[in-house]
């Protein structure tokens, strides 16, 4: 799947498309599926967004 950049924020691959599947409303558990990965991973993943865009 191709995700289009975030202007201006520096995601890596796996960083954009759980940033979209969130925005697509998908679940925590759902998005470690799909992608293949652990809870864990994820959880990593969404802790550099949240720095990545300066939020909580």
């Amino acid at each position: 799947m191709k995700v289009s950049p975030y202007q201006g924020v520096h995601l890596t691959a796996n960083e954009a498309r759980v940033l979209f599947f969130i925005l697509k409303g998908m679940k925590r558990k759902k998005i470690a599926d799909v992608m293949n990965m652990s809870l864990m991973s994820y959880d990593y993943y969404l802790r550099n967004i949240k720095l990545k865009f300066h939020t909580n």
